[in-house]
């Protein structure tokens, strides 16, 4: 959150203020959410990294040195290189962009709610788990609209 306070995703609203990252000055600004959205996926992959882990759809964009990966090269909602073993994601780390390296990277056999930031007000980088991911301008039915 824009006040430096972690909040899970799937418990943030409509015109919460959070931090994104603005590509072109390379800084963090305070900006709010516009639209969120929630669905079920089943293509779901558990990364760990050097201090953190998590789970995410085989989509996913994460964001490194102004370059997009996710652990399927697609281009969904932005042209993503493949995510590997060895690859970094950019960080917020002690009020500055920091990096950890992926260590693994798991196929799950599960289905699950997943929920992601659609837009915000300013920028579509944004923090998740400390990790820089941009929104997922999704075509999405309004029932996933949260």
């Amino acid at each position: 959150m824009a006040n430096f306070q972690e909040k899970n995703i799937e418990n943030l609203k409509e015109n919460d203020e959070i931090l994104s990252f603005d590509e072109k000055t390379k800084t963090f600004q305070k900006t709010k959410i516009k639209k969120l959205a929630q669905q079920i996926h089943s293509n779901l992959y558990e990364i760990q990294f050097e201090k953190s882990k998590v789970i995410v759809t085989d989509d996913y964009p994460f964001y490194f040195e102004g370059k997009y990966y996710a652990i399927l090269k697609n281009s969904k909602y932005v042209a993503t290189s493949k995510l590997e073993i060895g690859n970094y994601v950019n960080t917020f780390d002690q009020n500055k962009i920091g990096k950890e390296k992926v260590i693994s990277i798991k196929k799950l056999d599960l289905k699950e709610m997943t929920y992601t930031i659609i837009e915000l007000e300013e920028n579509e980088l944004f923090l998740a788990n400390n990790l820089l991911v941009k929104t997922e301008k999704l075509a999405v039915t309004e029932a996933a609209i949260k």
